[in-house]
């Protein structure tokens, strides 16, 4: 993909129960911002393939965006490629993938996100980007590292 972004939060919780809490695909619910319902959509409920469905309160995503598993490291972190179906993502992405990982840091712990994209258009897309997208997703995966920070603290990520 053309481009990345990335977000980055402390945890005060061991590695191992951050895992806990990100291993789970229906919990990104607590820590996405704007998400308003989590369907698993696959019998398989993690690793490779795994999928869900996420539905944002209004917006783009409303309609519901696919994620579907492309990567998973046991006890760390997982890839996950957002898509509409066999559609690939919205507009005017043409490749989409995020990617959560947890590792130690110190005593506690450390969340990283980054989105991974490509955009479709050409030069008008680098130009969106520029203008535009880069920013967005440097601030989504920024409050999704952040709100799951929260979210581990809150729960002590049980």
């Amino acid at each position: 993909m053309d481009s990345s972004v990335n977000g980055r939060a402390a945890i005060s919780v061991p590695v191992e129960s951050a895992w806990q809490q990100l291993r789970d695909l229906r919990n990104c619910i607590h820590w996405v911002p704007g998400l308003e319902r989590v369907e698993i959509t696959t019998t398989q409920r993690e690793g490779v393939g795994a999928s869900r469905r996420v539905f944002a309160a209004r917006g783009p995503g409303s309609d519901g965006m696919d994620e579907t598993v492309t990567a998973w490291t046991e006890g760390r972190g997982f890839a996950i490629r957002l898509h509409r179906g066999e559609q690939g993502p919205p507009a005017p992405m043409r490749e989409a993938e995020f990617v959560y990982t947890v590792h130690p840091d110190g005593a506690d712990s450390c969340i990283e996100t980054e989105m991974r994209y490509s955009l479709r258009w050409g030069v008008l897309g680098r130009a969106i980007d520029a203008a535009v997208t880069r920013r967005v997703f440097r601030s989504m995966a920024q409050q999704v590292a952040e709100g799951f920070a929260r979210r581990a603290k809150e729960t002590g990520a049980a």
